[in-house]
């Protein structure tokens, strides 16, 4: 009997620990219908953040000024000096800048014009916070980068190489292969 009141014992005591003192009540609904809302106002729509654009110099700019170009034989300073105008940019021409330039190119800005002229005609340029600064052309030295194995080389030479003999003969006058006369 003892036995079983201890049993009966333990399953009350078990379920009794089970049981939780939540109090139910108008409380408890405030607390989540305020935590609802705090939750429904926190999911408002937030603003998207504009996504920012890659920049690289290899990229187009898409705020600069595009528009043809049509030149021949125009002396170089005054052609820079006319590239910029109507234009924001402010250019410098160096005053030893010389030559003349012909060229016809369409829907290009400022920056792609004077990479061009650069290339081709050779003035340097360069870009200043206030604008372009173009410097006359000069001598350039560029590196080329050449693959060996796919070349063919043919040439000539007229070196020549000779090669005498060295021979030692005996006293006898037969050469035994040996060398200072030693062998047999």
């Amino acid at each position: 009997m003892i036995k079983s009141m201890t049993t009966a014992l333990a399953v009350t005591l078990m379920t009794a620990s089970c049981a939780t003192g939540v109090p139910r009540g108008e409380n408890t609904e405030r607390n989540i219908q305020a935590a609802l809302e705090e939750a429904t106002s926190a999911a408002a729509p937030i603003a998207a953040k504009p996504v920012p654009v890659a920049a690289g110099p290899h990229l187009p700019q898409f705020d600069e000024e595009r528009f043809d170009v049509n030149a021949s034989n125009t002396p170089a300073g005054e052609f820079f000096m006319a590239l910029v105008d109507g234009t924001r940019h402010n250019i410098v021409v160096h005053p030893d800048v010389t030559g003349s330039i012909s060229l016809t190119l369409k829907n290009v800005n400022v920056n792609e014009v004077l990479d061009i002229v650069s290339d081709v005609y050779g003035y340097a340029y360069r870009r200043s916070g206030s604008g372009f600064i173009v410097l006359p052309a000069s001598v350039q030295s560029r590196i080329f980068q050449i693959d060996y194995l796919n070349l063919q080389r043919s040439g000539s030479s007229r070196t020549r190489v000779s090669s005498g003999q060295v021979t030692e003969s005996s006293r006898t006058g037969r050469n035994r292969g040996g060398i200072g006369g030693i062998g047999g």
